[in-house]
């Protein structure tokens, strides 16, 4: 009976408040991650279109002709001509609108409810452990994280930590 109990207990972790702001938070973190990928593949785009966007060559011009001696005489000037690639620029331009359009409606959104979840979960935590355990009701929400606790004798945290699962 004590096992089918146990296993009752566990498979309601799914209802634990805990569990649901963790899913929250993995599922937010998720989006955000999909959001950069994406972020990623357009600017992989550009990096791709922007090179052929302008095209250059090297051009030279040569001419010939007589000086007032008579004598034939030649110049040549060699300058960079650019040619423009109308269809690259419009890849490079569909690329750089919805890297914009990814950054200002999917990305920030999706980072502040990142944010928030991941809050949400923290507030959580120090609210339980201050509420349950009297060693941290002393404590400053500033206070380094270390493995030890002074005011606590070494096992004291078992029966709370027992009932905080």
């Amino acid at each position: 009976e004590q096992f089918i109990d146990n296993f009752i207990e566990q498979s309601n972790m799914e209802h634990h408040r805990l569990y649901e702001l963790l899913q929250t938070y993995f599922k937010s973190r998720v989006a955000l991650t999909s959001a950069e990928k994406d972020i990623e593949k357009q600017l992989g785009q550009y990096a791709t279109y922007h090179p052929l966007l302008w095209k250059i060559e090297q051009k030279q011009i040569t001419s010939t002709a007589k000086c007032r001696e008579g004598n034939k005489v030649s110049h040549s000037h060699s300058h960079k001509y650019a040619i423009f690639n109308p269809e690259a620029a419009i890849k490079v331009n569909t690329a750089l609108k919805c890297t914009r359009q990814i950054l200002q409606e999917e990305l920030c959104l999706k980072s502040y409810f990142s944010q928030l979840a991941r809050i949400h979960v923290e507030d959580y935590l120090f609210k339980l452990l201050h509420g349950h355990v009297p060693c941290f009701q002393q404590l400053n929400e500033n206070s380094p994280v270390t493995g030890w606790i002074p005011q606590c004798p070494p096992g004291h945290l078992d029966a709370n930590t027992a009932h905080i699962r």
